[in-house]
């Protein structure tokens, strides 16, 4: 996934969302990173809908407007599913966004992020925490080490981590707030 041509004067597009690595990879099982990248992905309708479809409470118009790349790759891989990552499959994500919208695309990436995290944690087992334990180590470095030459790159790391931890809490809370909702099963005396 490569930036396509500027749209107006200051089009861009998030580093994030960029894909550029030129060796073919085959992924199977869990990975320490995402390997789904949302605007350049082919999936078979059977394997995504055995999987329920994307999960519509995150990524673009849902509650948590990311990460439902991460989440569909993640359940892909869980399920035993191979992804390929093909460098011959090229698309130019649209550079449309401005520098003064990207304070809030790292919050909102960061918030989805966090739902996807949280959404995955089971206390049986920890790797989503400590995937997310990882990712705000790395954020946390990148903004420190940001500091003194760009401090709105900085600034922007510290959002996205923000961001993250509030879209945890957000799901846990949301979780919660819908279990007590539901109805109980009766108990058979």
């Amino acid at each position: 996934m490569l930036a396509g041509p500027p749209e107006g004067a200051s089009g861009s597009v998030p580093p994030a969302a960029l894909v550029t690595r030129e060796e073919p990879a085959v992924y199977r099982g869990r990975q320490p990173t995402d390997v789904v990248p949302g605007a350049n992905v082919a999936l078979y309708r059977d394997d995504a809908l055995a999987l329920g479809g994307y999960d519509e409470r995150l990524g673009a118009g849902g509650r948590f407007a990311s990460a439902d790349d991460n989440d569909m790759g993640l359940r892909l891989l869980e399920a035993g599913c191979e992804v390929h990552h093909v460098p011959d499959a090229v698309v130019l994500h649209r550079a449309w966004r401005t520098p003064g919208g990207h304070a809030r695309l790292r919050w909102t990436y960061g918030r989805g992020k966090g739902a996807f995290y949280a959404k995955h944690m089971r206390r049986a087992d920890p790797y989503a925490l400590w995937r997310m334990r990882d990712d705000a180590r790395a954020r946390t470095g990148m903004a420190a080490r940001a500091l003194p030459r760009a401090p709105a790159a900085a600034a922007g790391h510290a959002l996205y981590l923000a961001g993250m931890l509030a879209g945890a809490a957000e799901w846990f809370a949301r979780e919660r707030a819908d279990a007590r909702r539901r109805p109980q099963p009766r108990r058979e005396a």
